[in-house]
């Protein structure tokens, strides 16, 4: 996991509150250290992936699971990840120093897409990556939403509610209109399975608004519940693979 953000940070006013660890777990102070990179400041608490249940949401933990992991802060940006290189490797390329993803097409595209749906967060990933690691035990039914190249996910939160943020480049302009119908009607298989199911009730799509410009489709779909994403990401994108699954199988 690798995120940046552009928040309203300093790199001085972070490392001055984190030299205050009255109120840290023990284990937190004893695996605290410093690394100054590029004139940057890394902070990291060991072993990233580590749960602590106890001492969930306490300084200084990111997430609800108790895990610390590195992080670092420059004026204006945020730097967190779950090991001390990846942090060093988004700074190499918010200076430059290294390729970017941003030089890609593609990923250009649904960043873009993605902040202008204003999501407060963003998952970027291919299709390719998506088939290889999203595989749930959860088979979904046609249509298969297909033939993107980019696909980006988060949250986000308007006037009319909190939504999933939904981001779909395709090669061309034909295939990113086919796109609409085939999440139309994913839409409409998704409800109908967190109506029977009491305790995905909160998951169901109230609206949505969906549209292409050129060839990315960009969507709002609107919920309850503001981890839908999550759990549409990670238990319901096998959407992507089951033909190639069922192809494997038979």
């Amino acid at each position: 996991m690798m995120l940046a953000a552009v928040v309203e940070l300093s790199q001085q006013a972070t490392d001055s509150a984190l030299e205050n660890r009255d109120e840290w777990p023990e284990w937190a102070i004893e695996n605290y250290s410093v690394e100054r990179y590029r004139d940057i400041t890394v902070h990291s608490w060991g072993y990233s992936l580590e749960h602590h249940g106890r001492d969930r949401l306490s300084p200084p933990h990111l997430d609800r699971l108790g895990r610390a992991m590195p992080l670092a802060v420059t004026d204006g940006y945020l730097f967190i990840s779950n090991t001390e290189d990846h942090i060093r490797s988004m700074v190499d390329t918010r200076l430059d120093e290294a390729d970017s993803l941003a030089d890609i097409p593609e990923y250009k595209l649904a960043a873009q897409g993605m902040n202008g749906l204003s999501a407060v967060m963003a998952v970027i990933m291919d299709e390719t990556h998506v088939s290889e690691n999203m595989r749930s035990t959860v088979w979904l039914i046609r249509p298969r939403i297909t033939n993107y190249l980019t696909i980006g996910m988060g949250p986000g939160k308007d006037e009319k509610g909190v939504y999933m943020a939904f981001v779909l480049v395709y090669e061309n302009n034909a295939n990113a209109e086919k796109g609409v119908s085939a999440l139309e009607q994913k839409i409409d298989y998704f409800n109908v399975f967190c109506e029977k199911d009491a305790y995905s009730s909160d998951n169901l799509i109230s609206s949505s608004d969906i549209r292409t410009e050129g060839r990315v489709l960009l969507a709002k779909l609107y919920t309850a519940d503001e981890t839908l994403w999550r759990y549409w990401f990670f238990n319901q994108w096998e959407m992507t693979s089951y033909e190639e699954m069922m192809d494997e199988m038979f």
